[in-house]
C-alpha cells in the first residue's frame, strides 16, 4: 500500500512540477490525505490518482478498485478536501 502512495505522490510532484505559483497557493490537500478521503468514501485499493484543473480550482481525480472489484472514481477538491458529488450517468440501453 505504502510503495503504491508513494508512486502516486510522485507522479504528482512531477505533474505540478511546471505548474504556477497559484496552482501551489490554492492546493492544501497533499496527495495522500486525498487518497485517505477517497477510501473513506470508497473502501478499497487506490489504483490511479491525477490532479487537474476544473475552473479556477484544482481537483483531484481518484480511481480507486472497490470491494466488489469495481472500478469507482471519487473527485477530492485539492484546496479544502471535500469530496465532490458527481452525476450518476445511466448506463445506455441495448
Amino acid at each position: 500500500m505504502r510503495t503504491i502512495l508513494s508512486a502516486l505522490a510522485i507522479g504528482t510532484l512531477v505533474a505540478c512540477a511546471g505548474q504556477t505559483h497559484t496552482m501551489k497557493e490554492q492546493v492544501k490537500i497533499p496527495l495522500v490525505d486525498a487518497i485517505a478521503l477517497a477510501q473513506k468514501d470508497v473502501p478499497g485499493q487506490p489504483i490511479e490518482a491525477t490532479m487537474t484543473e476544473v475552473g479556477d480550482r484544482y481537483i483531484y481525480r481518484i480511481q480507486i478498485l472497490d470491494d466488489h472489484d469495481l472500478t469507482r472514481w471519487v473527485l477530492i477538491d485539492a484546496s479544502d478536501g471535500r469530496i465532490i458529488p458527481q452525476s450518476r450517468v445511466k448506463p445506455p440501453k441495448f
